[in-house]
C-alpha cells in the first residue's frame, strides 16, 4: 500500500512538473525582443536561461509576474509601460557526468516607456555570462544601453 502511495506521489510530481513558478502571461504588445545564445562548450553540460519579471511597488517590494523560458534564439516579450519592473535573467548549468548544477542571475531595474522598444541579449558562451538591455525608439534607433541598476538601488517612495 505504501509503495502505491509513493508511486502515485512521484507520478503526480513528474506529470505536474517540478516547478511551481508561474509562467509570465505575455499578453501585452511585444516591446522587448530577447536574443539568446547559449553554448555550454561540452556535450556533457547543458545551459538554459529564463527571464523572471517582477513588478516593483513604491516600497521596493517585488511581486513575481512570471517566468519566460529563453530557449529559443529569439523571444518576444510584452512588458507593461510606466510601471517599475525588476528583470532577472537566470542562467542554469548542469553537468551530467558530475551530477552538478549551478545557476547565476543578472537583474536590473527598468521602467519601460511607451513608444520605446527594448533589445535584450542573454548569453552564456565559453563560460562567460552576459545580459544587456538596450532602449530604442523610431526617432533613435541606436538607442541607449540600459544601466545595470540592482534592486538594492531602489528608493522607497512615501
Amino acid at each position: 500500500m505504501m509503495t502505491r502511495v509513493v508511486a502515485v506521489c512521484v507520478a503526480a510530481i513528474v506529470l505536474g512538473g517540478c516547478s511551481s513558478i508561474k509562467t509570465y502571461p505575455n499578453t501585452l504588445a511585444k516591446n522587448m525582443h530577447v536574443t539568446t545564445k547559449l553554448d555550454s562548450g561540452s556535450v556533457v553540460k547543458s545551459t538554459s536561461a529564463v527571464l523572471d519579471i517582477y513588478r516593483v511597488d513604491a516600497k521596493c517590494e517585488l511581486t513575481h509576474e512570471g517566468r519566460i523560458d529563453l530557449e529559443e534564439a529569439k523571444t518576444e516579450v510584452g512588458l507593461p509601460t510606466n510601471s517599475p519592473l525588476y528583470l532577472e535573467f537566470v542562467f542554469s548549468n548542469s553537468n551530467y557526468l558530475a551530477r552538478h548544477s549551478s545557476s547565476t542571475s543578472y537583474g536590473l531595474l527598468l521602467t519601460p516607456r511607451p513608444g520605446y522598444s527594448y533589445q535584450a541579449k542573454a548569453e552564456y558562451v565559453n563560460g562567460i555570462y552576459d545580459a544587456t538591455v538596450r532602449e530604442t525608439s523610431k526617432s533613435d534607433p541606436a538607442g541607449r544601453l540600459v544601466n545595470h541598476v540592482p534592486l538594492s538601488d531602489c528608493k522607497a517612495k512615501g
